[in-house]
């Protein structure tokens, strides 16, 4: 009798994740991670590779960004991401800046701040970029 009870409830509780999954996993953002370095030489064109990066993603709520609700996200070596998020607005930003807005200033280095929309049961594509200059 404990068997068939413990595997019922397991059976449940497969089920219950299954569903949640589902529903957490329907949306998000996905892409790549690219560096770019500009300046350097005159008429130098800038170069841009594929690689792992960290940023920052947080929500918009009445047209700003909820910097205390951020979610830090690392791209694979490869460049690739993938992020399961509800559906709305969202703010893509340099984590520094979601960390202490009020304190940031833009350094040499810093990933493009872009503010996207997730569509309801749907991935949403997007590349993020930082960007570097060169001496």
């Amino acid at each position: 009798m404990e068997m068939f009870s413990l595997g019922f409830l397991c059976l449940v509780f497969a089920q219950s994740l299954a569903v949640e999954a589902s529903g957490v996993d329907a949306s998000g953002l996905k892409g790549t991670t690219k560096y770019r370095i500009s300046g350097g030489a005159a008429g130098s064109k800038p170069k841009e590779k594929v690689m792992s990066l960290t940023f920052a993603i947080a929500p918009v709520v009445e047209d700003k960004p909820a910097y205390q609700q951020p979610v830090y996200v690392t791209s694979n070596d490869d460049g690739s991401y993938a992020v399961s998020l509800p559906p709305g607005k969202y703010w893509i930003g340099p984590p520094a800046k979601a960390r202490a807005p009020e304190n940031y200033l833009p350094g040499a280095i810093a990933v493009v701040e872009r503010i996207v929309v997730v569509q309801e049961q749907a991935w949403t594509q997007l590349d993020v970029l930082q960007i570097g200059n060169a001496p």
